[in-house]
């Protein structure tokens, strides 16, 4: 007896000891990507070893470095650029490759264990069409621009000392034309470009806003930036007494390509996946790990964005979801296309849809408009989808631009069946149905007399054909501007295409962000907790659409003749009593107005014979 009882106390004390002897640590560094990361190294050693896993919080790079040298943490992941500008010569740290740093860094006890799989450089990125009309390739053509470059990116790349914005201008011998716009979020960089409040935006070829969007990336023809190879980090030490877990690491060899890296941090960064369920959804879709930990099972609640129509979306997509994400964080948001992006929301599959404000008007094969759809709202605009009619330049001159054969959108589309709308009021009818590209080449090669567009401003396709200067934009004759109330007459600005020196008069469609109106009805199974079933999904507030105005950017109010968040704001501020009596008359006065001239252009649309 009294053996055993030193033999359990002697237990006791080595294992108070050694409280860590099945404990790793995995540094974290403050960025989404590091996060994601850390939690694939750590979730794979748990699955393949007897080890846990402590996740560690490092303030940076350095904080990080320190760390692992000191012993208070086991792994990291870095980068072969970064890791090389602290050991090795300038020129050597523009190369960059994961050869260089494992051979510099083995003498000094640490170990850089196989690549990932990705290179995560910086790139400098501007809209597509702006690059072609600037003339701009790389980034020594950024020299073209007399006044400087506007620049926009993350607050930490002012400071980096051998890849950061001061050795960019040095080494290319660019101008800035004010302070760099420093913001931390891609998706907002990207924003700033596209809303011309940048030239061009700083990003990591893993950034997952670059997933969805088209931009043109200059080409870095004078070798600034050095390679950033993925790897894990460890020391020497852990290699030599735990090759279990170096082991259970190698299989992330080559696994994680700059395109799965970039879906991560999109989970992430933009739909708000949790960094643990991104990377355990990687592992067990790479057959990595056979099943999810319990520990990686809390899940935010999903809120879906229906889209039926993915061609209008197009680039938009990732900037909505980060919009959306900004007002709802507790949220993860998701894309997903269905059938009919409308009865999606009503049913209370979707909370939210993107659509054109054509879909709140079902009617639009009948050109009749009598009945709007009252079961959704208008919650706010994303953009105008305008219409642009292209025809060759050295075509004959037509007296009607409609006249000859014509191509239209893809069939089925919003796009087809409101260009073919346009066609009917000229009594013609479409001659193709195809995509934006195909349409344009068709023009080209005359095999078509024009193509009705209905595309978002500054498209680049429509920029790059007008730029070449075969084909032009032309207006749409006035007589048929008023077809329909939700194609306004709109003009497309001069200088929005190259070569277009003059604004040129069309229609547009708002595309907004629509959600569930508090008027959908019960039908038959009245009012009660029956009916609560048909509205899964409860309408915005108006401080919820204010919200996501704001976060867009746009400060457009939904067309009036929309059902909308803020036209019910109005209704609702009067049936309050809000405002003075002579306040209340007068906005009353005022809406009964705009009611009345809506009513009398409905009117005469829905009156107005056919040609």
């Amino acid at each position: 007896m009294r053996t055993a009882g030193i033999l359990v106390v002697v237990c006791v004390l080595i294992s108070a000891c050694q409280p860590t002897q099945n404990t790793v640590s995995v540094g974290v560094q403050p960025s989404v990507e590091q996060a994601i990361l850390a939690q694939v190294a750590g979730q794979l050693i748990e699955a393949n070893t007897d080890f846990r896993v402590r996740m560690v919080e490092c303030a940076d790079t350095y904080d990080c470095a320190g760390s692992l040298k000191s012993e208070q943490i086991d792994f990291i992941v870095g980068y072969s650029g970064t890791g090389l500008k602290f050991v090795s010569t300038r020129s050597a740290a523009r190369e960059g490759t994961l050869e260089q740093v494992q051979k510099l860094y083995e003498p000094l006890g640490i170990e850089w264990l196989d690549r990932l799989g990705f290179d995560n450089r910086y790139l400098l990125v501007m809209p597509s069409d702006k690059a072609r009309n600037l003339g701009l390739e790389s980034i020594a053509d950024l020299d073209k621009l007399e006044e400087g470059v506007r620049i926009t990116a993350p607050s930490s790349y002012w400071h980096r000392p051998v890849d950061g914005l001061p050795g960019l201008l040095r080494h290319y011998g660019l101008r800035l034309r004010g302070k760099p716009l420093l913001i931390e979020d891609p998706v907002k960089r990207l924003l700033a470009v596209h809303q011309g409040l940048a030239d061009v935006a700083i990003v990591r070829t893993t950034d997952g806003a670059l997933q969805d969007i088209s931009y043109a990336s200059l080409e870095d023809t004078r070798e600034f930036y050095p390679r950033y190879e993925a790897a894990v980090i460890t020391r020497t030490n852990v290699v030599n007494s735990h090759p279990q877990l170096i082991e259970a690491l190698g299989q992330l060899k080559d696994r994680m390509t700059r395109k799965v890296m970039q879906r991560l941090n999109y989970q992430v960064a933009i739909e708000g996946v949790p960094p643990e369920i991104a990377a355990n959804r990687f592992l067990r879709e790479a057959k990595l790990i056979k099943k999810s930990s319990p520990s990686f099972q809390t899940r935010k609640p999903e809120m879906i964005i229906a889209v039926d129509e993915p061609e209008q979306v197009g680039g938009m997509r990732t900037f909505v979801v980060r919009v959306v994400r900004d007002v709802f964080p507790d949220h993860r948001i998701t894309v997903k296309t269905t059938e009919n992006a409308v009865e999606a929301v009503v049913q209370g599959k979707a909370r939210l849809a993107i659509i054109g404000a054509n879909r709140f008007f079902p009617d639009t094969e009948g050109q009749k408009f009598e009945k709007r759809d009252n079961r959704i709202e208008a919650a706010a605009v994303l953009d105008t989808a305008y219409l642009h009619i292209l025809r060759r330049t050295d075509a004959p001159s037509l007296e009607n631009v409609l006249d000859g054969k014509i191509g239209v959108g893809l069939p089925g589309t919003s796009r087809a069946r409101l260009a073919s709308l346009i066609l009917r009021a000229a009594n013609k009818k479409p001659t193709i149905f195809a995509g934006n590209k195909e349409l344009i080449k068709q023009v080209e090669n005359a095999e078509i007399d024009a193509a009705l567009i209905f595309e978002l401003s500054g498209d680049a396709d429509i920029n790059e054909v007008l730029a070449e200067g075969t084909l032009s934009l032309q207006g749409l004759p006035q007589e048929f501007e008023i077809l329909a109330p939700f194609l306004p007459p709109v003009r497309i600005p001069s200088e929005t295409y190259a070569r277009q020196t003059e604004p040129v008069d069309t229609v547009g469609l708002q595309i907004v962000l629509a959600s569930p109106s508090p008027n959908i009805d019960p039908g038959p199974l009245g009012g009660g907790p029956a009916a609560a079933l048909l509205m899964q999904n409860p309408p915005l507030t108006v401080e919820q659409a204010r919200a996501l105005a704001q976060a867009i950017g746009n400060p457009e109010p939904p067309d009036p003749i929309l059902p909308s968040v803020w036209m019910r704001s109005v209704i609702d501020a009067h049936e309050a009593g809000e405002g003075t009596f002579g306040e209340n008359l007068l906005d009353t006065t005022l809406n009964v107005g705009i009611l009345v001239f809506l009513a009398w252009i409905g009117m005469l649309v829905i009156q107005r014979p056919t040609r």
